[in-house]
């Protein structure tokens, strides 16, 4: 997994490079906040999927079917 930090109105976001499988996909961002808002691309195209709040440090994202996507880029935007 690779990250990176960003800048973004109303909040900041934290860029993941991970590998999404059909179903329920754990990305561990160990921010310590909580998560806002998300989106996921596959080579710059937006995936329609679901997420759920875990806990401060980790999120849910489901995946219903077309995976596995390999280097999927979850944008993840939280309050400071």
């Amino acid at each position: 997994m690779s990250s990176g930090f960003l800048t973004s109105i109303g909040g900041l976001v934290l860029k993941v490079t991970q590998t999404l499988n059909d179903g329920d996909n754990t990305i561990n961002h160990n921010l310590g906040k909580e998560i806002i808002g998300f989106e996921v691309k596959d080579v710059g195209v937006f995936v329609e999927t679901s997420g759920d709040i875990i806990d401060n440090n980790n999120f849910n994202i489901n995946l219903a079917g077309g995976g596995p996507i390999n280097n999927a880029i979850i944008i993840l935007t939280y309050i400071n």
